[in-house]
């Protein structure tokens, strides 16, 4: 999740966010691939009142 939260932009992170993170060549391709497939079940959260808070999730 936080790679998801890192990556997303202005609190949205959809798949063209997620390619532009691995065209980057700056993330773990497996752990962008995570994120992808958690993206597909789950949809994405809304980000815009989350932070990431000493490596936790903080809403």
């Amino acid at each position: 999740m936080d790679l998801g939260v890192s990556i997303a932009r202005g609190g949205h992170l959809d798949p063209g966010v997620i390619g532009d993170a691995s065209r980057s060549g700056q993330y773990d391709e497996q752990a962008l691939k995570r994120v992808w497939h958690y993206l597909a079940r789950f949809g994405a959260p809304d980000l815009r009142a989350t932070s990431v808070d000493s490596g936790r999730l903080v809403t």
